[in-house]
């Protein structure tokens, strides 16, 4: 009988501390809840913010992207050309000779756009009534210009003397580069009294005018606007 009333204290004392035990853990995992809660709470919105205002990867992309414009543009700006949008070429912009055609050259005209030119020449021709009138003439078959240093932009006229039959025909070439000779640039036409005026609409080009006719060709006029 005693060693029963010395065991069931014993017995009594082991309920009583596993009960305590049981009674502080819940707080402990309560305190662990509330503390991983709050580290949670309070570290989410820092770890938003540096993502937002921070250096982050998507941020990165944006300024490599924008100095690679950047860097083209710069690189690239000496290639850009300004193209011309007004420009006249007159026949006394030209070279004559008392026979033939001037060697092939580069010209400058009065308002200082540049051409290269190939049999042409300025020239003095009769119109269907009578009236002599200065000429920018090219061979037959062969004559042609180009301009050199910019692009034309805007609506080419030229209007080209009336010889009857024996009239010559303008080609214009147009192209990305200087005296382009494969795409024809379509024209709208319209015939007066002593002149056939051609009227083409040009942009950001370069143009070749060509005589590919079996007469001379004769302009009164090349203007650009």
């Amino acid at each position: 009988m005693k060693k029963k009333m010395i065991l069931i204290p014993l017995s009594f004392l082991i309920i009583t501390s596993c009960g305590g035990e049981a009674s502080t853990n819940p707080s402990a995992e309560s305190t662990t809840a509330e503390t991983t809660q709050t580290t949670t709470e309070n570290t989410t919105p820092s770890v938003a913010t540096t993502t937002k205002e921070g250096t982050t990867e998507e941020d990165t992309t944006i300024s490599t992207e924008d100095n690679t414009s950047s860097e083209d543009t710069s690189d690239g700006s000496s290639n850009v050309v300004t193209a011309i949008t007004s420009a006249t070429l007159l026949p006394s912009d030209l070279p004559t000779t008392g026979s033939g055609y001037p060697d092939d050259q580069t010209i400058t005209a009065k308002d200082g756009i540049s051409y290269f030119i190939s049999l042409t020449m300025a020239g003095n021709q009769q119109t269907l009534k009578g009236v002599k009138t200065d000429v920018i003439q090219l061979k037959k078959s062969t004559g042609y210009f180009y301009n050199e240093d910019q692009p034309f932009s805007g609506t080419l006229t030229i209007n080209v003397l009336d010889k009857g039959t024996y009239t010559g025909t303008p080609t214009i070439y147009v192209g990305s580069s200087q005296h382009p000779t494969t795409t024809q640039k379509e024209a709208s036409v319209q015939r007066g009294e002593e002149f056939i005026t051609y009227t083409y609409s040009i942009i950001g080009e370069y143009i070749t005018l060509a005589n590919e006719s079996s007469y001379a060709l004769y302009l009164s006029s090349f203007v650009l606007a």
